[in-house]
């Protein structure tokens, strides 16, 4: 099931959270660890007084594990909303978003246009229903010279593709699109992709993009290339 442009994927932890179990994987990967350090130190180097993140697709707080460990150590005031359509994950969420001034919101389309610092998308473009309008709508969202900041993984050999009918029923995510080509359709000011493999659902090394794109301070008028 879907809830405008963000797949519902976070049943089974919700679940699991809600009768008291412990959501596997608490550990965080270092190569995505490292993207949010850098998006961090990115942020810090804006000079801004305090930092407005936008989580979107935030699960039951996973992401949120990453944003504490980079940019709560920045000393900023920060201020996250955490968008998540399906609302059995919103206790983990509202805990996870104690240390910090946070809400959570059902979809995307609620964001205010131009009042984030920083979005993140952590696997998120594979099970989107739209991406592209997703993609849209948080770079609208963004201030000039904002920044989105993506963790996506990547389609690279037959079997992904032999798994492809599988994976989507059974988790709602497409193993086949390929979320370089959809950030590069895109006009940034910048545009940073690193390729690395990471475990995914007991795959031991499946091909990941990391990076960082950054909104122009100026509109050009055009929102693709």
């Amino acid at each position: 099931m879907a809830h405008g442009l963000l797949a519902d994927r976070t049943g089974t932890q919700a679940e699991s959270l809600k009768s008291g179990q412990t959501v596997p994987g608490e550990d965080l990967n270092p190569e995505i660890l490292s993207a949010y350090r850098e998006a961090a130190s990115w942020a810090l180097a804006l000079g801004r007084d305090h930092l407005a993140i936008a989580d979107v697709g935030a699960g039951v707080g996973r992401d949120l594990l990453y944003i504490r460990q980079s940019f709560g150590q920045l000393g900023l005031p920060l201020q996250v909303v955490a968008v998540e359509p399906n609302e059995l994950a919103w206790p983990a969420l509202q805990e996870r978003l104690l240390w910090c001034s946070g809400v959570v919101v059902k979809d995307a389309a609620e964001l205010s246009a131009g009042s984030f610092d920083l979005a993140v998308l952590q696997q998120v473009l594979c099970s989107a229903d739209a991406p592209q309008q997703l993609l849209a709508e948080l770079r609208g969202a963004l201030k000039p010279g904002g920044g989105l900041l993506f963790v996506e993984h990547m389609c690279s050999s037959l079997g992904f593709r032999l798994l492809r009918p599988l994976q989507w029923t059974l988790c709602g995510c497409d193993l086949c699109r390929d979320p370089a080509a959809l950030l590069r359709s895109f006009a940034w000011q910048e545009l940073a992709i690193t390729c690395f493999d990471a475990p995914v659902l007991g795959v031991p090394l499946v091909p990941h993009i990391r990076g960082l794109a950054i909104k122009a301070e100026v509109s050009s008028g055009h929102d693709f290339l």
